[in-house]
């Protein structure tokens, strides 16, 4: 027990004797009264330590339980900082790329529409010449091209589904 709790302990003990001896100053039943003061008196002094020790000991969990947040935050601020620069960082770069990404999204079927009426045209072409048209150069550079158009388009999606995923 500490000093200070010591004192208040004594001074209490202090204040109930004197409870004591006002109350046992007749002399008709004078030990009788005693007794039951004293029981009365005893009561009370182990209740309010015990009261006072859970208090205590309350107090030293509630600060342990302070000391083991605080060093948990304090070991997770440079996690955190550097995740918050990373973020911030790349989503400047996000941005941009996203815009332009946006911009670019109907490339992909511009130019496949652009492939889509040379195919007509070739087609057309070779058959009035009597030509195969899958055996001409440019009919595998079309081929090509809407490979490309298609590959193009995959990343243009992938990049949109990606962003709409980002914080979820």
């Amino acid at each position: 027990m500490t000093e200070v709790y010591k004192l208040k302990v004594l001074e209490r003990q202090k204040q109930l004797l004197k409870i004591i001896h006002k109350n046992t100053t007749s002399v008709k039943s004078k030990s009788y009264t005693y007794m039951n003061t004293m029981k009365s008196v005893y009561n009370r002094l182990f209740k309010e330590e015990a009261t006072e020790l859970a208090s205590h000991k309350i107090d030293l969990a509630t600060t342990d339980e302070i000391a083991s947040i605080v060093k948990t935050l304090t070991s997770n601020v440079p996690k955190y900082s550097r995740l918050g620069a990373t973020v911030q960082k790349n989503a400047t770069a996000l941005n941009t790329a996203y815009k332009d990404i946006l911009v670019g999204k109907d490339y992909p079927k511009t130019v496949t529409n652009m492939l889509s009426k040379l195919e007509t045209t070739i087609t057309k072409q070779a058959n009035d010449l009597g030509v195969d048209v899958k055996q001409l150069p440019a009919w595998k550079q079309l081929m090509d091209g809407y490979a490309f158009a298609e590959e193009i388009n995959t990343a243009i999606q992938g990049a949109i589904d990606a962003v709409k995923t980002i914080g979820k």
